[in-house]
């Protein structure tokens, strides 16, 4: 019997409905063959709201984060001219910290625009210093600017680096107004961070976002400095099972009796219609071991260049699975968005 586990988390999805989101096809045989396919609507579990109003994040926004998540360089546009330039998101992506920006356009948002319909610098107005808040079932990492003038359309701009080294700007993410922002008025735009990400994961983009190094906790219990404002990855991600069954818990730096797991592979893909981000593991057990949870790790550099494993996506299974001595256990997650 294969589970099937979809974040935001629901049980009454059979992997035949999502099939349409799998690129290659050629990945579905792999997909059956597992013990457990864990899919994540990555928008669904990162959204985007300007002042409470539900926004799209752009495909930049998902190339930055999954192909640091794959420690791949990602294809992302510029915001100048939509010209594509691949952003060094295997190392040092981040030229500034990503802020808010102002615009009188009305086009209405989609998954592939690249820049506000007509941005006005004349009516940005002071920036008010990026923030985490924690709430009870999400974290919210909020940027914002006072509006000068008439806003009709609100973004989030962030410069890059190239791998050719040259920075360049992108945006991550649009709304439009039907009705105008007044001047003087404190637009927020938040970006709400649910299970399965980790608090590790939440700071992590935080720092990612704001060029920032930022606290993360490694898999021993160890608080260290990330190099988020850099370098920071030094793998990509990798899982490893667990015995534990408690509830979600944002705090979690480590599963409950964990083992790694082996034939690990990694693919990304993405294009201005979705991203798709796959890592496979498998283990074969040495005694009898039954399998609650599943964790996904990433090595990640510290501020003086040492390497820390940290958890930053736990998933519960439905129903643990038990294995004996010689079993072998497979699993898949596939993290995606689409138009």
């Amino acid at each position: 019997m294969t589970y099937r586990v979809i974040y935001p988390y629901r049980e009454d999805w059979e992997l035949e409905k999502i099939e349409r989101i799998v690129f290659p096809r050629r990945t579905l045989r792999e997909i059956y063959e597992k013990d457990l396919v864990i899919v994540v609507r990555l928008d669904k579990a990162v959204e985007g709201r300007v002042n409470g109003k539900k926004n799209i994040l752009v495909w930049n926004f998902w190339q930055l984060l999954n192909g640091s998540l794959a420690e791949a360089n990602a294809s992302t546009a510029r915001t100048s001219d939509g010209g594509i330039v691949v952003a060094r998101t295997s190392g040092d992506p981040n030229n500034g910290s990503a802020t808010v920006t102002f615009g009188t356009g009305t086009t209405p948002e989609a998954y592939d625009q690249y820049s506000l319909a007509s941005r006005n610098t004349a009516i940005e107005g002071a920036i008010i210093s990026p923030g985490i808040i924690a709430e009870t079932n999400q974290y919210r990492l909020r940027f914002g600017r006072v509006s000068a003038g008439t806003v009709y359309e609100v973004g989030l701009y962030q410069a890059l680096i190239a791998t050719t080294g040259s920075g360049y700007e992108v945006m991550l993410g649009r709304v439009v107004y039907s009705g105008a922002i007044p001047s003087g008025k404190n637009v927020y735009y938040d970006i709400l961070v649910k299970p399965p990400f980790l608090k590790n994961f939440v700071y992590y983009l935080f720092g990612l976002l704001t060029n920032t190094d930022q606290s993360l906790v490694d898999r021993s219990g160890a608080t260290f400095t990330a190099k988020t404002s850099g370098d920071v990855q030094s793998s990509a991600t990798y899982m490893r099972v667990g015995t534990g069954t408690g509830a979600f818990d944002f705090g979690t730096y480590e599963l409950t009796n964990p083992l790694d797991c082996f034939s690990i592979t990694n693919f990304y893909w993405a294009d201005r219609t979705y991203s798709f981000l796959q890592a496979s593991g498998a283990i074969r057990f040495i005694s009898a071991y039954t399998v609650g949870e599943v964790g996904v790790y990433q090595n990640i550099y510290d501020t003086g260049g040492a390497t820390h494993p940290t958890l930053l996506m736990r998933f519960l299974l439905p129903s643990p699975v038990s294995r004996n001595p010689g079993d072998v256990f497979s699993a898949v997650v596939i993290i995606y968005t689409s138009k």
